[in-house]
């Protein structure tokens, strides 16, 4: 198993959970690594370079300057904030910054703080049009700059910044390439680094980039001590040939051609946990009691309400949550799987669901909590022989599931996966 998978797999939570539905007690296990993710096929990127660099020192002196209709505006505004209803609208949700944060800003000598922006990768995911640009960051209390990558979406007419903790492939490749190399990943040119060109080489098929597995590729050779391979990632920091006055500029860039990328998507927020009974446990988990407490609402009988697992996770801003369990009464039990809208302190039942959110849903109802954990393994168990045989089906090269692939895998293998499906 590659490190990077080996590492996925240790963030997981122990959590004891009790239920207040009849008094029934269970326990809880919680994973909140990348399970599921949306394949995307031959999606556009396109990949600019700054020629020459744009060195940023002129700061907008009021709020009534702003626009953000470039991620380039977007920048400039940022590093001109002066207050934090200036910072929430450019993040696009509210923040709040200390006030000596806005006072070092307000008063830096943009002679020696300043920002580079280099390169620049623009895509389109989910309808959503999204940018990361690739930023030396010039800072008189650093003898060098350091080089960031900043992520923005677009909403309307104007760009606003995101953060998360999951880093994708792309934000790895600008954030971390020596800028040559970088260049030579994306236009697909040969370097003086053997061992990066047979990488480079098996990662595009035509004009069709894998950045899944060169992601990955690259993941590896970052933790391993090979000597002649640091070289890669020595980010070049510095601007040693001619850097261009600043503009406010529909047009800063000069753009290479589009380029079809093909790779995994992580869901948002995700978490899966799996539940199992303790008459010891005391420990509340706060989603789990919500959706208990909304089914306790809807009975009109006695019952026991047994949790077996929930999948949670955000999809287009909205948080969903998918939840399995068994519902026992005097005379029988029955398994039910439900889809839910998270909305603050309440689930509400979720209609109107996508093809995506309806795959989603089949895999959680159908599969068991142990097979689900099979899947999502990076090593292959012996004894589960069948999940091992259909892992490459359904598994990019980061261990992510894809959620397409293994709903129709379900569906195509049912008499395979018997004994690890549920009716």
């Amino acid at each position: 198993m590659n490190k990077m998978i080996k590492m996925k797999f240790l963030v997981i939570v122990f959590c004891a959970v009790t239920t207040l539905v009849n008094s029934q007690k269970v326990e809880g296990l919680c994973s909140s690594v990348d399970l599921l993710g949306i394949g995307v096929k031959n999606n556009e990127i396109k990949y600019v370079k700054y020629s020459p660099i744009l060195k940023l020192q002129n700061k907008y002196r009021t709020f009534k300057e702003v626009k953000n209709s470039t991620v380039e505006e977007l920048i400039i505004s940022q590093m001109s904030v002066q207050d934090n209803d200036w910072l929430s609208f450019n993040f696009n949700k509210e923040m709040k910054w200390a006030s000596q944060q806005f006072f070092r800003i307000k008063s830096q000598n943009t002679k020696t703080n300043y920002l580079e922006l280099v390169r620049k990768a623009t895509y389109t995911f989910d309808n959503e049009n999204y940018a990361i640009v690739r930023v030396n960051v010039f800072d008189e209390r650093r003898e060098k700059p350091i080089v960031v990558s900043l992520k923005a979406k677009k909403e309307g007419n104007r760009w606003f910044l995101i953060r998360g903790k999951l880093k994708t492939p792309v934000e790895f490749l600008l954030t971390n390439l020596n800028l040559e190399y970088l260049d030579a990943v994306f236009e697909k040119k040969r370097t003086n680094n053997s061992t990066l060109n047979n990488i480079i080489a098996s990662s595009w098929d035509k004009n069709n980039f894998n950045i899944a597995s060169l992601y990955l590729k690259l993941g590896n050779l970052m933790l391993s001590d090979i000597e002649g391979l640091k070289e890669i990632f020595e980010r070049n920091n510095s601007s040693s040939i001619e850097v261009g006055k600043q503009k406010f500029s529909l047009d800063l860039s000069l753009s290479k051609e589009n380029i079809k990328a093909n790779y995994l998507v992580p869901l948002n927020s995700q978490r899966f946990c799996y539940y199992f009974p303790n008459e010891i446990s005391k420990y509340l988990e706060d989603e789990l009691d919500l959706v208990l407490n909304y089914l306790k609402d809807k009975q009109t009988e006695n019952v026991n309400i047994v949790p077996i697992h929930k999948f949670s996770y955000l999809r287009k801003g909205t948080n969903m949550i998918v939840f399995k369990y068994k519902v026992k009464t005097s005379k029988e039990e029955e398994l039910k799987t439900e889809h839910y809208v998270k909305n603050n302190n309440s689930v509400i039942a979720f209609e109107g669901r996508s093809e995506l959110d309806k795959d989603i849903y089949e895999i959680i109802r159908g599969l068991k909590s142990v097979a689900i954990n099979e899947f999502s393994n990076g090593d292959n168990n012996p004894n589960y022989p069948e999940i091992n045989k259909l892992k490459p089906f359904v598994k990019d090269a980061n261990g992510v599931l894809n959620i397409e692939k293994l709903a129709k895998v379900l569906e195509e293998n049912k008499t395979l996966l018997a004994k690890y499906l549920d009716n």
